[in-house]
């Protein structure tokens, strides 16, 4: 069982209905596909750059972009998330403020 740490709202749909509903409604079936489409490529744009990231650009990025998400995780999935040691994360955040102190 997968547990999440923050609210979410899952749907649940069933292709039987979106097909009835997308052939009474085509400018609906289109507004969802390039809808669908715009929020892929930017998740996959999003990804990307996650994936060439730094353990400290990701941090930083995450403390700029969801700021309370970090004192909410635990330790162990922040640093799952960073992909290092937790030894590492108590590194890299002195390392931060050093940086803003200067």
């Amino acid at each position: 069982m997968l547990l999440s740490t923050e609210d979410s709202i899952i749907t649940i749909s069933n292709p039987d209905i979106e097909a009835e509903i997308f052939q009474k409604f085509p400018k609906f079936e289109k507004l969802c596909r390039i809808m669908s489409e715009e929020l892929l490529s930017k998740e996959q744009i999003n990804f990307d750059g996650f994936k060439t990231s730094s353990p400290e650009q990701r941090y930083l990025n995450m403390l700029q972009k969801r700021p309370g998400l970090i004192q909410r995780l635990p330790q162990h999935q922040l640093v799952s998330y960073l992909g290092i040691k937790p030894q590492s994360l108590s590194r890299l955040r002195t390392r931060i403020l050093k940086k803003n102190k200067s």
